[in-house]
């Protein structure tokens, strides 16, 4: 019997000295060593934290791979603190206060790193004070505090302001983060007719970046215009915006515009990234001249989900203006439900991923010397058409779908007199029209398919003047322009109908057809139909 006692005894040793050595997380495979660097330079305030530089204590918090609560670990002044962690992503963050008051932590950093297995990564970490604000002008005063250090501003409570609130600049290049500190709080007027952020320089972080939780400091909050005429942010061609979380509503005027500037040597883009939140019931969601990379949150119920133009600049000399187009780059996320066109687009638009859902008018109208590119993503459920392109549309892959239009011909892609669309990949399915021709693509251009699928789409009607070309109606339209299709390669177009003629491909007289290759089967009404002249 003491023997077994002796061995219980032994095994408990094992256990907790196995506890206390073993890696951050749930031992998922080879733990990887984090090497976390703590600051020697600390802003706090309007100055440095209080205390002897050597008598900080850093608070470091880490969530990771099977750590869901965030685990305290504290250090010193100016130490590395190396840890053994399972791979995969780390979250950290760090506090710094004078020991002797530790409740006032007046400065923070944060950062977020990979961990691979066996192998050993840094993580060094840049402070910012720490500010708490209660309104427009404590907001106003950690913005613009001059100093070069970057900023963390919590909202504490509900802000408004009024037309005498004057605008907030954002003058430093510096990093400034705003998150709330629960949520469901907001900065609201109802009577303003600026801009409510100017972002000048620097760079403006709404919500948190690596992770949102009221314990942590990090709740998402609202930014609302209400029925002021102002815009909510304006990001100037020296700065950039980030946005991870909340809500921008401006009812009568834009969510975010983004400028850009050429001084006749250089182009100078502001920059928005949108990762998460929602920009919704504006005039305009996102204006843009500058950069603009949706990779995530929505675009809702805007009268136009988002503008992406071009900038002019106007040389007084022979060369005449320039014009720098503004680039969207759509990875992922929404724009839903745009009362009017969800992309309007002049300059270079990449829609690599994301969904355009439910336009009352167009999911994107291509025009001036605008080029889309659809790599990806689906365009779905407008009541106009998917696309309406007057220009350069390369369709490579994703999806048009399930577009009706209510109103003409032309339910997936109407391609105009002045477009050009080529299409080698992706999908064009189970659109329609009701009471007109064209219900895949209707065709005024020039039109060359070399891959990708026009499927199940509908030109039906008990109209007997309409009612043709289910797959493609390919139109000449009097001194408009007339329609060049070229199908060749791996195209297929096939199980499309047409209550008239040309279930699969409709072609009208003046037109230009070119059959190199493909396949057109399995359409109702016709495969093929060549209107007689």
């Amino acid at each position: 019997m003491k023997t077994r006692h002796i061995f219980i005894v032994f095994i408990l040793i094992c256990l907790f000295l196995n506890s206390c050595f073993a890696p951050l997380g749930f031992n998922s495979g080879k733990p990887g060593s984090l090497s976390i660097t703590l600051p020697r330079d600390v802003p706090h305030a309007r100055g440095d934290l209080g205390g002897a530089p050597g008598s900080l204590t850093y608070e470091i918090l880490l969530l990771g791979p099977g750590v869901t609560e965030a685990v305290p670990l504290f250090a010193q002044y100016g130490e590395t603190v190396n840890i053994q962690v399972d791979p995969g992503e780390w979250y950290i963050r760090v506090w710094a206060y004078d020991p002797n008051t530790p409740a006032d932590k007046k400065a923070i950093g944060e950062t977020a790193v990979k961990v691979k297995s066996g192998g050993r990564t840094n993580a060094p970490i840049k402070m910012a004070v720490y500010t708490e604000v209660y309104d427009w002008l404590s907001l106003k005063d950690a913005v613009e505090c001059p100093e070069s250090h970057d900023e963390f501003i919590v909202v504490t409570g509900n802000i408004s302001f009024t037309s005498s609130d004057s605008e907030i600049y954002f003058l430093e290049d510096k990093k400034v983060t705003i998150v709330a500190q629960n949520s469901g709080l907001s900065i609201k007027s109802t009577s303003w007719s600026g801009d409510f952020f100017h972002v000048k320089k620097g760079h403006l972080v709404i919500g948190p970046s690596y992770w949102q939780s009221e314990n942590f400091y990090g709740s998402e909050f609202d930014l609302d215009g209400g029925s002021s005429s102002g815009n909510c942010i304006f990001v100037y061609s020296s700065a950039s915006f980030t946005m991870n979380s909340g809500t921008i509503k401006c009812f009568v005027s834009n969510g975010v515009i983004v400028d850009a500037d050429y001084d006749g040597a250089k182009l100078y883009t502001g920059t928005f990234t949108m990762n998460g939140g929602e920009i919704v019931e504006c005039s305009t969601g996102v204006c843009n001249e500058g950069n603009f990379s949706l990779n995530g949150g929505k675009l809702t119920d805007n009268n136009t989900g988002v503008t992406n133009t071009v900038h002019e600049y106007n040389n007084d000399g022979p060369e005449g203006p320039k014009f720098f187009p503004g680039i969207f780059t759509m990875k992922d996320g929404i724009i839903n439900h745009s009362y009017d066109i969800g992309v309007y687009n002049e300059g270079n638009f990449a829609m690599e991923g994301g969904s355009i859902i439910g336009s009352e008018d167009t999911g994107v109208r291509n025009a001036g010397d605008g080029l889309f590119t659809m790599t990806g993503g689906t365009i779905t459920g407008c009541e106009y058409t998917g696309v309406v392109n007057l220009s350069i549309f390369l369709m490579k892959n994703g999806t048009i779908t399930n577009n009706t239009n209510k109103q003409g011909s032309g339910g997936g892609v109407i391609n105009g007199p002045d477009g050009n669309f080529t299409m080698s990949g992706g999908i064009i399915s189970n659109n329609s029209t009701v009471e007109n021709d064209g219900g895949g693509v209707y065709n005024e251009g020039t039109f060359s398919m070399s891959g990708g699928t026009i499927s199940g789409n509908h030109a039906d009607t008990s109209d007997t003047n309409y009612g043709r070309g289910g797959g493609v109606y390919n139109v000449y339209d009097g001194n408009l322009g007339f329609g060049v299709f070229t199908i060749s390669g791996k195209a297929i177009i096939t199980q499309n109908s047409a209550s008239m003629y040309g279930g699969g491909i409709y072609n009208t007289t003046g037109v230009v057809f070119n059959n190199k290759g493909g396949t057109i089967s399995g359409n109702t009404n016709g495969d093929i139909y060549n209107e007689v002249p």
